[in-house]
């Protein structure tokens, strides 16, 4: 049975270290990933506003670099207009063959040397209301004129009219090839081989006629000046006109498509930035509305801002791993060192509850546990002393008993004699020896009678007084007795025996004048407690003396004169505290030329019904 109580108690503790185990390592798993993921989340907001506001300076200096280009166009465009003899063309129905081809080599000359002068600059293009068609580019150089014809392609296009709509403000379009600009009427076909170029147009007045002035632009030039990295495949960069069509791409397959994003920089002026879901794939998209009615437009993936992030993730799950195996032997290690000592206190204590009384432990941490084992030790220390204290009460109690009942046979005798020489006073009539034998057997009747050690009150206090008419007999009437008892404590219960020893040592001890002799003994009730007290008229005691008294009645061991002057006293002493604890007992108080008083304190025990 002791071997299932142990091992029953071993199983509750390892239950114990498994719940404090798990609760720290729970305590440390939410922590570490609540802060994990608050990290990780402010680190991707960290990402997309670094990544945004990258974007956007990127976008505002390509912006800038975009502006100035079609600035630079726009004075080319001028210089062409005013520096060449396209004015002259305003009387060109008027000239003669010769004159018209004149002016058309020496304008188409002016249009070579831009050409060459400028190497972004593919191509420069005439296009005559009145049919007059120019063109100048690296590889020809082509000069039209047919009055009838102005069926060009270009005349009946959305772009003529915006030109127009212009007048004499530069318009930027794309998705056309030099190859497109000819005097053809139908319009060019997308999905050929096209060497896209961006266009730049303005409206010429020559006097009553009027035509519109082509500038045609490298596209990889235009790419270059706002796309410094147009190999990178983070993210494209690209630009529209106002309706949504894309101009410029790094991918020509894309030139001519519209925009998905191009919706967010409808009717904007400065740079708008938004996520978007892009052929199902969310994007971040910066646009920003330029001059000339040019958007330029950022897409860059979510997944591709977020790739560093994925690193950064799986940085923290490795770290997360490595700091919950850490915590799990951290906390397997430090809540071991709690368990043990309370394994160890456990195990004690079993071994108390078996008897081993006294045991200590040596080991004791320096924490709270530590105090417990203190505490611990010196409880299983004080009850080994209260074990030891108690068998000597008993073994006390035991020699006490063997004593009266060895003293039991003495009175005995006694009392059979006593009753002879009675009745041998009654014989010759000497009443007054009759009466005080008589006194005498009723004081030694309950030694004999009765084996009970407890009385009432009201018989101690009889026993008492049978005792103090014997005195009187001895003394001739000497003591003047005054006994004041509450009805109502005469059925409490004491021990035999107690307070005539007080009487005896007032009478023996008291030291009172001849005649003038007086003790009072009262009984008084004290909350749960009753006191009897004897007090004499005597002479008293030196306060030296009293307190040597007291301090024998507290021990309980007489010593020396003590012994012998106050014969009793000791005694009932002892027979209280060992019966009715150490807190009750007697107290002596005495002064010079004022008596002494002797009180006995015990509880206020009712008599059994």
């Amino acid at each position: 049975m002791r071997m299932k109580d142990k091992l029953f108690a071993r199983l509750k503790m390892r239950k114990l270290y498994t719940q404090l185990v798990c609760a720290f390592f729970l305590v440390f798993f939410v922590i570490i990933t609540v802060s994990a993921i608050i990290l990780y989340n402010n680190i991707i907001v960290i990402l997309m506003d670094n990544s945004n506001t990258h974007t956007e300076q990127q976008i505002r200096q390509y912006s800038h670099n975009i502006e100035s280009f079609c600035r630079q166009i726009d004075l080319v465009s001028r210089q062409l207009i005013t520096n060449t003899n396209i004015q002259d063309f305003a009387v060109y129905e008027e000239m003669t063959e010769r004159e018209r081809i004149l002016i058309s080599q020496e304008v188409i000359r002016s249009f070579a040397r831009t050409v060459k002068n400028y190497e972004f600059i593919t191509s420069v293009i005439y296009y005559g209301n009145d049919g007059l068609f120019l063109k100048a580019d690296a590889k020809e150089n082509l000069a039209k004129f047919d009055s009838n014809n102005t069926g060009a392609w270009l005349y009946t296009s959305d772009i003529f009219r915006e030109i127009n709509y212009n007048q004499s403000k530069l318009t930027v379009f794309g998705g056309f090839s030099n190859d497109d600009f000819t005097t053809s009427g139908e319009f060019p076909v997308s999905g050929h081989d096209p060497g896209y170029c961006i266009s730049a147009a303005r409206n010429v007045f020559a006097g009553s006629a009027s035509g519109v002035l082509i500038i045609n632009i490298d596209l990889e030039h235009f790419i270059s000046i706002y796309s410094g990295t147009a190999s990178d495949k983070t993210g494209v960069m690209y630009i529209t006109d106002n309706r949504g069509k894309i101009i410029s791409h790094i991918d020509a397959a894309e030139i001519g498509g519209l925009s998905q994003a191009f919706t967010l920089a409808d009717s904007y002026s400065d740079i708008e930035i938004s996520t978007l879901g892009i052929s199902g794939e969310m994007t971040q998209v910066v646009a920003n509305r330029l001059e000339h009615d040019l958007v330029l437009i950022s897409e860059v993936p979510v997944s591709v801002i977020m790739r560093d992030v994925s690193r950064l993730r799986n940085i923290l799950l490795i770290t997360l791993v490595i700091a919950f195996a850490a915590a799990a032997v951290t906390g397997t290690y430090f809540v071991g060192r709690i368990i043990r000592p309370v394994e160890k206190l456990t195990d004690a204590m079993k071994k108390v509850e078996m008897g081993d009384l006294g045991m200590t432990l040596d080991s004791k941490p320096g924490n709270e546990l530590g105090v417990l084992i203190t505490q611990f030790n010196e409880m299983s220390q004080s009850i080994q002393g209260l074990m030891i204290k108690n068998e000597a009460i008993h073994e006390e109690k035991r020699k006490i008993e063997m004593e009266a009942l060895q003293a039991q046979i003495n009175p005995h005798f006694l009392y059979n004699t006593i009753n002879i020489i009675k009745w041998m006073a009654v014989a010759i009539k000497a009443e007054n020896i009759s009466d005080c034998l008589t006194a005498l057997g009723d004081l030694l009747n309950p030694i004999f009678k009765s084996r009970d050690i407890l009385c009432t009150v009201g018989e101690e206090v009889t026993y008492t007084k049978q005792y103090i008419k014997i005195m009187n007999y001895r003394f001739a009437g000497f003591y003047d007795v005054n006994i004041s008892v509450p009805e109502e404590l005469m059925d409490c219960m004491t021990l035999r025996f107690i307070l005539q020893p007080l009487v005896e040592n007032a009478i023996q001890h008291g030291d009172m004048d001849s005649g003038n002799g007086h003790i009072d003994i009262t009984v008084d009730e004290l909350g749960d407690s009753i006191k009897l007290t004897v007090t004499d008229n005597g002479k008293g005691l030196e306060a030296e003396k009293i307190k040597e008294i007291n301090q024998s009645l507290e021990s309980g061991i007489d010593t020396g004169e003590q012994s012998e002057s106050r014969i009793g006293l000791t005694n009932v002493s002892r027979r209280i505290k060992l019966h009715f604890g150490d807190e009750y007992g007697l107290t002596a108080r005495s002064r010079k030329g004022e008596g002494t008083s002797v009180s006995v304190t015990i509880p206020k025990v009712p008599k059994p019904q």
